[in-house]
């Protein structure tokens, strides 16, 4: 055991921490589990030379775009202000939707300030391919690419390949890169598919390759695999969006959004009176449950959450006249064990081995602001639940909480 910990007592003797690089890379819908169900040899690997998180529970709403906001901010959606995939901003009545995307390059919805900024603030250089809120104007990092979906596996890694090119100066400090794949696929074929499997196959194909890229590289890289929500199976079964709008009056109705697998309801003047006269109206199932905002479990954003919020149990969802089938889907109680996502990696900062039971999707970040050696603000996530697994964990902190949500975003 003390050879294995020598390389890394070494390191942090010689590379001070924050002289490591950081890359981060993101597997959207990758469940917690599927790195036990299916043989993964490289992530394998990665885990006996570093750590993993068995489960972590991702923020709400279990959905790409605010739980990929959170790891990069350390902040809950209500805080960051990207409250779903699809979100309507009550007082401005902007809207903003990724897919088709709408308004997802714009500041306004972005409240907090996303993780190469801080880096940025620090001297730091940043290079990311693909990732969440890294296409906002005026707020890019130093090098970010325009999302599509026709980039392959092949092209994202022979870009990181040339970041980590001595030869090529500047070499950024912070590398970011995102995997659709295993969301894409198990939307289409379901989580428990043999299309799901080999895509499995494809992204630890894809560790190897980054593995192999590093061991030439020679420095040490603080290299963390994380996802942002899992899957579940899909019935086909729910209730159509338009027996939901249906069941709202139009002289109270503001705006009704759904996500698939939950729907926020915005009234135009939330008296108690209305509220109830709604609910009452409402589609009434054993598998879809009906909230007011003082009733709901997690914090709500002031103008883009809803007066009602309608949330399905695992495997039902919204119902769209023509709309396709998918056979997995996600959004479902954050404490549904198949909505758990994955962090492993490893860092010359971690002892080898190392193994959490659980962690919050908030927790990421003051991590990697940690060993990274960023200055931030107050955050919702705990860089305390990595006490164990660090070499030279810092003292605990006294609790701090972050600032309440502004009424106006922080950046226009």
């Amino acid at each position: 055991m003390l050879l294995r910990l020598l390389p890394a007592f070494l390191c942090l003797a010689v590379w001070p921490c924050w002289a490591a690089k950081t890359l981060i890379i993101s597997f959207d819908g990758f469940r917690w589990d599927y790195l036990d169900r299916h043989p993964t040899p490289n992530m394998d690997r990665v885990i006996a030379e570093g750590f993993r998180v068995r489960q972590v529970r991702p923020a709400f709403p279990a959905l790409t775009f605010p739980n990929h906001v959170t790891l990069v901010t350390g902040l809950t959606p209500d805080q960051h202000g990207i409250t779903a995939n699809e979100i309507y901003d009550r007082q401005s009545g902007r809207e903003f939707d990724t897919s088709p995307p709408k308004e997802v390059d714009q500041p306004f919805w972005y409240q907090a300030p996303m993780l190469w900024e801080q880096a940025r603030a620090h001297k730091r250089r940043s290079a990311v391919y693909f990732w969440v809120g890294s296409e906002v104007i005026g707020r890019h990092p130093d090098r970010f690419f325009n999302f599509s979906y026709d980039v392959p596996i092949a092209t994202r890694l022979k870009r990181l390949q040339r970041w980590l090119n001595p030869n090529r100066r500047p070499n950024p400090d912070l590398m970011m890169l995102y995997f659709f794949e295993a969301d894409s696929i198990g939307h289409k074929h379901g989580p428990n598919s043999p299309e799901l499997a080999a895509t499995i196959k494809q992204l630890d194909d894809a560790v190897g390759e980054i593995l192999a890229m590093l061991a030439a590289h020679k420095e040490p890289v603080h290299l963390f695999f994380v996802s942002d929500h899992g899957m579940a199976e899909c019935r086909g079964e729910g209730v159509n969006i338009k027996d939901i709008e249906a069941a709202v009056p139009e002289r109270l109705r503001q705006k009704v959004v759904h996500n698939w697998t939950q729907t926020n309801i915005f009234l135009k003047s939330p008296s108690p009176k209305d509220l109830q006269s709604v609910l009452k109206q409402l589609p009434q199932r054993p598998y879809l449950k009906w909230y007011t905002r003082e009733t709901f479990p997690h914090g709500l954003h002031p103008h883009r959450n809803g007066d009602i919020i309608g949330i399905f149990a695992k495997g039902y969802q919204i119902l769209v006249d023509g709309g396709f089938r998918v056979y997995g889907a996600h959004g479902y109680p954050i404490e549904e064990p198949d909505m758990a996502a994955i962090c492993f990696g490893r860092s010359p900062a971690i002892k080898p081995g190392s193994t959490l039971a659980q962690t919050n999707m908030v927790d990421f970040f003051p991590l990697v602001a940690y060993l990274m050696k960023l200055e931030h603000g107050p955050v919702a996530g705990k860089l305390e639940v990595w006490q164990d697994i660090l070499i030279n964990p810092p003292p605990k902190a006294i609790p701090t909480q972050p600032p309440p949500t502004k009424e106006k975003p922080t950046h226009e």
